[in-house]
């Protein structure tokens, strides 16, 4: 992995450097009228390439939210590795109608870096409760209906976590949903950035 050294930047400096392949929709231009229109206290918005509504939701220091479309949206996150070098985390997130989300990690050139680098992304069984039964026939049966997995991946704005809700129940029926419930995790899986890496 090749990572440029360089002076810690900040948020601004690599959303006005972003690539259109990570952000198709937006021209240059639009990028620039986010940052104006923060900076006036106006509504960031915009008209993306396709004449529909963008808006830049949140921007700070190390993190920006954009709402892409009235289904899409992306996180940014600013992530430290040492003194000199950062890395982006971006997460791109579709509610088709059901929210599922794609990670990528960048250095602060917008070259594309190796997920596995940083985080090992949470797989189906992450999200169920342990069980000692190995025949639990109804757990078996309900989880035979969640036969395709859905995730949602959250970036904290305040600090360096990451979250992630199994968003697969959402495909189902209320009856299948009610089956599954009761093997499923409560809460979203939350990993801390430590050392270079998203850790549980």
């Amino acid at each position: 992995m090749s990572l440029t050294q360089a002076h810690a930047q900040n948020m601004r400096t690599v959303f006005a450097a972003i690539p259109d392949s990570v952000t198709p929709l937006l021209t240059q231009v639009n990028r620039a009228d986010f940052i104006d229109f923060l900076d006036s206290g106006m509504k960031a918005e915009v008209k993306n390439r396709l004449g529909s509504p963008s808006e830049m939701k949140q921007l700070t220091d190390d993190y920006l939210l954009l709402q892409m479309t009235s289904r899409s949206t992306l996180e940014m996150k600013l992530l430290p590795l040492n003194d000199t070098t950062q890395v982006i985390c971006t997460i791109h997130t579709v509610c088709g109608p059901v929210a599922d989300s794609h990670i990528r990690f960048y250095d602060t050139r917008w070259q594309a870096l190796d997920v596995q680098s940083f985080l090992r992304t949470p797989q189906r069984d992450d999200f169920f409760l342990p069980t000692d039964t190995v025949a639990d026939e109804k757990r078996l049966a309900a989880c035979q209906k969640a036969d395709m997995t859905t995730v949602r991946a959250s970036l904290s704005p305040d600090n360096r976590l990451l979250s992630f809700t199994y968003t697969t129940p959402d495909h189902l029926t209320e009856e299948d949903r009610k089956q599954l419930s009761p093997y499923l995790k409560k809460d979203p899986l939350v990993y801390d950035w430590k050392d270079g890496q998203f850790v549980r």
